[in-house]
């Protein structure tokens, strides 16, 4: 599994989701997670208020948004349950 992630680019954890972080009027189907990460251009970020730091955040988003589709639907592939959530509006508070 974190080989098939590293080729999406990103790093991978796992923990249980705490209630607390669950977004009022949202649920989560399953109580585990896979938790996604990826480094930004600090270039880009030091450059902040700009929109340059606003450009390179929404990359990082639409990214990890990318590949958390692909792993989900790699690990129903392999007949596992999976749910995706994107980092931007997603399910939870990253």
């Amino acid at each position: 599994m974190r080989e098939f992630a590293q080729e999406t680019g990103v790093l991978m954890g796992y923990t249980k989701v705490p209630r607390t972080l669950i977004f009022k009027g949202k649920k989560i189907l399953f109580p585990n997670a896979i938790v996604l990460a990826m480094e930004m251009r600090k270039s880009e970020i030091d450059k902040a208020p700009e929109q340059e730091a606003g450009i390179e955040t929404m990359r990082v988003y639409a990214e990890l948004g990318e590949a958390a589709n692909k792993i989900a639907s790699f690990l129903r592939e392999q007949g596992c349950k999976a749910q995706a959530s994107h980092p931007l509006g997603g399910l939870v508070l990253y």
